[in-house]
């Protein structure tokens, strides 16, 4: 076979395409009516009301059973809310399993040293009008800490695991600090020797040097 009688075939064939489209087009022009539907082959999802029996993702880290309510990685809610506290919760959510008295201690460590913001995101907080809604101050402080992240396009699991534990941090003194600065306070400093509930508490209390029985609230 000739290479021209190649070239010539695609082009018969060519042209056999462009007068079936122009034929199909005319159909179309002249009914206002009838319109020509292509016979796809793709079949149309079922209606789901609400997503419901549609799987949206897989995950190790809750599951929610009709009979047995919400767990977090196996151990039901209502006895952690009970018995674990803020860290241990935040550290089964992490890790995948509940720390040791060795690992619960590094750990509230590392939470206590993350909790400072940067002094842009302070001065972004003092920037915000007093009626801002504390869910408006927090959402835009978020956003602003990830740019003062020096591991933002770490995506490692190792710097995931950090940079969760900064935004477990901080995020509580994004509410305490948004809190106080709103009603024409100024924020306090941090206590290092405070459980991450306690000082979330004691940012917040009015007389932040009485002294308190942290333990009451070290599970909030």
């Amino acid at each position: 076979m000739s290479c021209w009688t190649t070239i010539r075939r695609r082009r018969v064939g060519q042209q056999r395409i462009v007068d079936s489209l122009n034929r199909r087009q005319l159909k179309v022009e002249n009914s206002r009516v009838r319109r020509t539907t292509s016979m796809s082959t793709e079949r149309t999802p079922a209606y789901s009301p609400g997503l419901a029996g549609v799987i949206a993702g897989e995950t190790e880290i809750c599951s929610v059973d009709p009979n047995a309510g919400l767990t977090y990685r196996g151990y039901d809610i209502h006895e952690m809310a009970e018995q674990a506290s803020f860290e241990e919760v935040a550290y089964l959510l992490l890790n995948g399993e509940l720390p040791n008295l060795k690992n619960l201690a590094q750990f509230r460590q590392q939470i206590a040293a993350e909790r400072a913001l940067p002094a842009q995101v302070v001065k972004m907080l003092r920037l915000m009008p007093r009626s801002a809604h504390p869910m408006d101050m927090l959402r835009t402080g978020v956003s602003m800490l990830s740019a003062f992240d020096k591991e933002l396009s770490d995506n490692s699991h190792a710097a995931n695991i950090r940079k969760s534990i900064r935004l477990i941090a901080r995020v509580s003194t994004l509410i305490t600090d948004g809190w106080r600065i709103s009603h024409g306070e100024e924020p306090l400093p941090e206590r290092p020797d405070l459980t991450q509930a306690g000082n979330f508490f004691s940012a917040n209390v009015a007389n932040p040097d009485a002294r308190y029985d942290f333990h009451l609230v070290r599970r909030s």
